[in-house]
C-alpha cells in the first residue's frame, strides 16, 4: 500500500511472473477480464480529499483497461467496486474523504458513456457490486462498520427488488450457475 503501481502477468502453467504492467496508484484486488478480452482493474490512488493533501496532488480511485495484446493501460472513469455483464460495468463509485462523490452508474464499454443505474444515497455504506450472470440483478453490498451487513438487490433495469440480511463483515458475492 502508498506507492504500488503495478499489475503481475503470470504465466498460470509454471507460475511464474512475466513481466509487470505499470497503472495508476494502489490497484487494488479487484481485476476482471471482460468479455472483450481486455483486463479490468480498479486503482484506489492516494485517497483523495485526505486532510493534509493538496488538491492538485489528488489520485482518484479509477477504473483502468488493459489491452492484453499491448500491455497498454487506458483510464475509463472513476471507480470503487466494479462488476462486469456483456458490455455493460456497473460500478460503486465513493472517495472515502469526498463524500458527496458516492454515486452507482453504469459504463457502457463500448460506447464510453456513463448512466446512473441507483441511487445509493438510502445505502449507509456501500461497499461491493455484483452481477448475477444469469438473471442480470444487481447486488450491491451495504457494510457498515460493526453491523451485520445487507444485500440490496435490483433488477438490470435498475427496479429494487429486496433486501436481504446477510451477516456481519459481507466482502463479495458468488453466484452457482450449473
Amino acid at each position: 500500500y502508498g506507492n504500488g503501481n503495478q499489475v503481475a502477468v503470470v504465466n498460470t502453467a509454471t507460475m511464474t511472473k512475466t513481466k509487470d504492467i505499470e497503472v495508476k496508484l494502489n490497484p487494488s484486488y479487484q481485476c476482471l477480464r471482460g468479455d472483450d478480452g481486455a483486463i479490468y482493474v480498479v486503482s484506489f490512488g492516494n485517497y483523495a480529499g485526505k486532510p493534509g493533501l493538496a488538491e492538485s496532488d489528488y489520485i482518484y480511485q479509477t477504473l483502468q483497461r488493459i489491452d492484453p495484446a499491448t500491455d497498454q493501460v487506458e483510464d475509463l472513469c472513476k471507480a470503487t467496486y466494479i462488476a462486469n455483464k456483456g458490455n455493460k460495468m456497473y460500478i460503486l463509485y465513493s472517495e472515502y474523504y469526498l463524500p458527496e462523490t458516492r454515486g452507482c452508474f453504469v459504463y457502457d464499454l463500448e460506447t464510453k458513456e456513463e448512466k446512473t443505474f441507483v441511487d445509493i444515497s438510502d445505502i449507509p455504506s456501500p461497499n461491493g457490486i455484483a452481477v448475477d450472470p444469469v438473471t442480470e440483478d444487481v447486488y450491491i453490498i451495504n457494510q457498515p462498520y460493526g453491523a451485520l451487513c445487507e444485500l440490496y438487490i435490483y433488477g438490470s433495469d435498475g427496479t429494487f427488488k429486496k433486501k436481504v440480511e446477510t451477516g456481519i463483515y459481507t466482502t463479495n458475492v458468488r453466484f452457482v450457475t450449473e
